[in-house]
């Protein structure tokens, strides 16, 4: 794995659980970009069934996940946002 990917993967972890600043989102953008065999949504859908798994007792899932699963639902679904 080089640096970039590593890089990626730690950008992607962030966003999937609301946690990037406007910088490391221009950052995640530009290496999608240059590593685009990369599939974001796997690390959304990862957090999310981590998530619900985990907690205990049932805590109310992050705004910004809980508005990108949407997305990602309507998307895969076929659905215009």
């Amino acid at each position: 794995m080089t640096d970039a990917e590593r890089r990626l993967d730690e950008l992607l972890a962030a966003h999937a659980l609301g946690d990037l600043g406007p910088g490391e989102e221009r950052e995640l953008d530009l290496l999608l970009a240059e590593l685009s065999d990369t599939e974001a949504p796997c690390y959304d859908a990862t957090a999310a069934t981590l998530f619900v798994a985990l907690a205990e007792p049932l805590e109310e899932m992050p705004k910004a996940l809980l508005e990108r699963l949407h997305v990602l639902a309507r998307e895969f679904s076929g659905e215009a946002p």
